[in-house]
């Protein structure tokens, strides 16, 4: 490959995906802006609380599920009805996994996924 080629390849402006967030920080005091599910520690240790923030656009009842990379469920949550704003909720990470989980928190018609690095 041409190095003007790989230059414009390697050096383009990609877009980036503002509902995944990996962060290696705790976000505890923090709330996530209106587009963003963040999660908490990220990576986890198998069997710890994950904390999960978001901020909801309308009051409605939240579900989180856990997904392994092979879209098979490994956890599901009824987290209940929930005030719309910034809020969070603690779930358990499966204590058997090992590997990247998609969280996916519904809301209504809101939807918003993150992955979480569990180890």
């Amino acid at each position: 490959m041409e190095r003007s080629t790989l230059q414009s390849i390697l050096l383009k402006n990609f877009e980036t995906i503002p509902i995944i967030r990996t962060s290696t920080t705790n976000v505890e005091n923090s709330a996530p802006q209106s587009d963003q599910l963040v999660c908490s520690p990220n990576p986890i240790a198998n069997g710890q609380t994950l904390r999960v923030a978001f901020t909801l656009p309308a009051s409605a009842d939240v579900t989180l599920l856990l997904h392994d990379a092979a879209g098979r469920l490994q956890g599901a949550y009824h987290i209940g009805y929930m005030e719309a704003g910034p809020q969070h909720c603690t779930v358990s990470v499966p204590a058997h996994f090992t590997g990247t989980l998609t969280c996916t928190l519904r809301a209504g018609a809101y939807t918003r996924r993150a992955r979480v690095v569990v180890e």
